[in-house]
């Protein structure tokens, strides 16, 4: 019994009765590499003691991964996570195992920037990201950097430098395959600058604009650089631009300076080292005449364009309408063409219809008036208060209307609502309004829409209508001036808040011309001295009190002509004198410099010499 139990166990062994036992099991591949998110199918073998396979023996596989990869009992490894693991396969108690790499491909090359343009000679860094296909990043960094084209741009470690003019694709390729890709655009070198026009003449205070085109050697044009580029124009490199006297003039944007005074400027411009330049010439502004209306003053250049300005530089007014004369009002600014046309320049609506041609033109606050070379008066625009002296009242007439009484007249001034002329013989006519006395006959109707004499058989040389007063010089040179007196503007020494009759200006003073404002009035002495009394901030002296008699405009110039403003506001009022070096402004917002919001004395208008 106990030799056949032997025999038996002896005849069953390792193998279950079924053959030789399990010595050995063999894996293949032994090792390997997968990648994440990919599967692996190894092979057990089990083999005997002399190495041969054993078939039809149960295999159990596992694996140490814990959760980088799991391995099926096929032995199919499914990959989860990068790093090295080892997978085992047992049979009959005998194991095998592999070494397995799980890796990270590239699946994205992503380079930064994507695109660059550099100059010949630059160079860009590249930056290469690289992206797996879940969040692990790639376990391979290797990258190979190519350059489409070496003779733009070469490539060395993402470090890309530029050797010519064009257009490269640099690549940056993984060991898996997979690329990115960057466009690198290398501009041609500069050959040529221009620089146009090459030489300006403008006026002071106007503008110059300059087009610079930069081309390379064969002509190509690489930047055309300009305040306002139309479409089409190609900007492939910066210019710069520089003048050489900020005195003379000053860049206001990239492409346009600002003309300050008379003198000769050079403008440069610059790309890539290479530049040409452009002369530019600026005369100096000289007005022939100067007119202030409300809050602004113009000016009539000796190129008979209009210049106007308040608390800035004069600034062309008149567009391409060149006059003979102009004058402003309250609201606008009139002149006469050589032909003797009236037009409009600030506002073009209050051009009169069918006023006939003309000698002189006067604005006042809401009509304009004029003077044939017959001297046949007529007026145009509001006419409430009869102002247009036709002998009715009316809203509005843009068509000129002839002033009735059958006057010849030498000179017309026009006020806020009044208007006075001198006939021939001297003797003065006054119509519309009368508040205050502007008619200056003594009379105390409200308006009159016909002429009506001033009294005092005076005998007048000029006239000028202000804001409620009027002034006037005799042949004698004596001053006179009726109408209201708030504040001193008759400038007649008394206190009377109106007067309705002419008063002699005190002082003694023998005076070329006389000018009436709103709320001040300014004469000129036969010597050229300015005088102005009434609202003191507008009286050209540093001392900025009320006078009601003339006291002497600050600064000693000598003056050709003056002219005190229409303004209704007194914070907005102001003179303008023309004197033998150049146009002279006091007052508030009218003083012709830039910045300078008010003066109490004289300062010279920008833009002369």
């Amino acid at each position: 019994m106990t030799l056949l139990l032997y025999f038996g166990a002896l005849s069953c062994g390792d193998g279950g009765g079924t053959g030789p036992g399990v010595a050995s099991v063999a894996i293949t591949p032994s090792s390997g590499t997968v990648n994440e998110l990919d599967s692996l199918q190894l092979t057990a073998t089990p083999k005997d003691g002399n190495g041969n396979p054993l078939t039809g023996r149960a295999i159990a596989w596992s694996t140490n991964a814990g959760t980088k990869a799991s391995v099926s009992q096929t032995g199919l490894v499914h990959a989860f996570h990068p790093g090295p693991i080892t997978v085992t396969a047992a049979s009959e108690g005998v194991a095998g195992s592999a070494t397995v790499t799980i890796v990270v491909p590239v699946r994205v090359v992503v380079l930064a920037p994507t695109a660059d343009t550099l100059n010949k000679g630059d160079t860009v860094r590249l930056t290469a990201t690289l992206f797996g296909i879940g969040a692990d990043p790639p376990t391979d960094s290797t990258l190979t950097w190519t350059s489409s084209d070496p003779l733009v741009a070469t490539v060395v470690s993402g470090l890309v430098s530029a050797t010519g003019g064009g257009s490269t694709m640099v690549t940056a390729t993984a060991t898996s395959g997979k690329n990115g890709t960057a466009v690198i655009t290398v501009r041609p070198p500069v050959a040529t600058v221009t620089i146009s026009p090459s030489d300006t003449l403008v006026y002071a205070t106007n503008f110059a604009s300059f087009v610079t085109i930069v081309r390379d050697a064969q002509g190509d044009t690489l930047t055309q650089w300009q305040d306002f580029c139309p479409t089409g124009c190609n900007v492939t490199y910066p210019v710069t631009l520089r003048n050489l006297d900020t005195t003379v003039a000053r860049f206001v944007l990239c492409c346009t300076v600002v003309a300050r005074k008379g003198g000769v400027d050079t403008i440069v411009a610059t790309s890539q080292g290479v530049s040409d330049s452009a002369i530019l010439r600026v005369m100096p502004l000289t007005f022939t005449a100067v007119a202030v209306g409300n809050d602004g003053a113009c000016g009539l250049n000796v190129d008979s364009i209009a210049y106007c300005w308040g608390a800035g530089s004069p600034r062309v007014a008149s567009a391409g309408q060149r006059f003979v004369h102009i004058d402003y009002g309250q609201h606008d600014a009139c002149g006469l063409s050589a032909a003797g046309v009236p037009q409009c320049f600030l506002d073009t609506s209050s051009t009169p219809v069918g006023a006939p041609a003309s000698d002189s033109l006067t604005v006042g606050a809401t009509f304009l008036c004029g003077l044939t070379t017959g001297g046949e008066a007529w007026c145009a625009g509001g006419g409430l208060s009869g102002q247009l002296g036709a002998g009715l009242d009316t809203g509005y007439s843009k068509q000129a209307m002839t002033v009735t009484g059958g006057h010849t007249f030498t000179t017309i001034s026009a006020g806020g609502d009044n208007a006075c002329a001198i006939a021939t013989g001297g003797a003065a006519y006054c119509w519309g309004s009368n508040a205050g006395g502007m008619l200056g006959n003594g009379d105390t109707v409200s308006h009159s829409s016909t002429p009506v004499p001033v009294a005092g058989n005076l005998t007048f040389v000029q006239i000028s209508a202000g804001y409620g007063h009027v002034c006037g010089v005799t042949n004698s040179g004596d001053g006179y001036c009726w109408g209201s007196n708030l504040l001193g503007e008759l400038g007649s020494g008394d206190t009377a808040s109106s007067r309705s009759t002419p008063q002699m200006v005190a002082g003694g003073l023998q005076f070329a011309m006389v000018s009436a404002g709103a709320y001040h009035s300014c004469g000129l002495t036969t010597t050229g001295a300015a005088y102005c009394w009434g609202l003191g901030t507008v009286l050209g002296r540093a001392a900025g009190t009320n006078s009601s008699t003339p006291v002497p405009v600050d600064g000693g110039l000598t003056f050709l002509t003056v002219d005190a403003s229409l303004s209704v506001d007194p914070s907005l009022d102001g003179s303008c004198g023309r004197t033998t070096d150049g146009v002279y402004c006091w007052g508030i917002s009218i003083t012709g410099v830039d910045g300078l919001f008010q003066s109490l004395t004289p300062v010279k208008v920008d833009g002369q010499q």
